[in-house]
């Protein structure tokens, strides 16, 4: 399949972690594709984590952390 230009065809998921180059890590129910609107949700399902810091984390599908940022669990929007 042809690449068009302004597309991009490479999936990036959109993860919380305690480490953020550590996938085991994870904190997040499930890590969630990112869609275009440039908006996720991820649910931490633990309550012992909320007020904790975290990493939430955009991983490129070969593992490759694209960008992090430090949150507080069940403050951040």
């Amino acid at each position: 399949m042809p690449h068009r230009a302004g597309r991009r065809t490479d999936k990036v998921l959109a993860d919380i972690r305690g480490l953020p180059a550590e996938p085991k890590s994870s904190i997040a129910d499930q890590a969630k594709e990112t869609s275009g609107s440039g908006r996720v949700s991820l649910l931490v399902p633990d309550e012992d984590h909320e007020g904790e810091r975290a990493h939430l984390v955009l991983v490129a599908d070969n593992g490759r952390i694209l960008a992090q940022r430090e949150v507080v669990v069940g403050r951040n929007r």
